[in-house]
């Protein structure tokens, strides 16, 4: 795959998320943001992250 096709199909960014974190006054987007701040330094992935998917999960199960 040429690096021109990797960036015409689109991608979905997931970040899962334990609720113990959400707990902790940090909302779901203010980790997203940190997040994509954090990438954004790479340059590579932020412009073929069309979709953001949050995924929670239990820890307490």
């Amino acid at each position: 795959m040429s690096e021109e096709d990797f960036f015409s199909v689109p991608r979905t960014l997931t970040i899962k998320f334990s609720l113990v974190e959400e707990s902790k006054k940090r909302t779901s987007d203010e980790i997203i943001n940190e997040v994509l701040g954090a990438l954004s330094d790479d340059e590579f992935v932020i412009p073929w992250c069309e979709k953001i998917e949050k995924i929670f999960l239990d820890e307490n199960k």
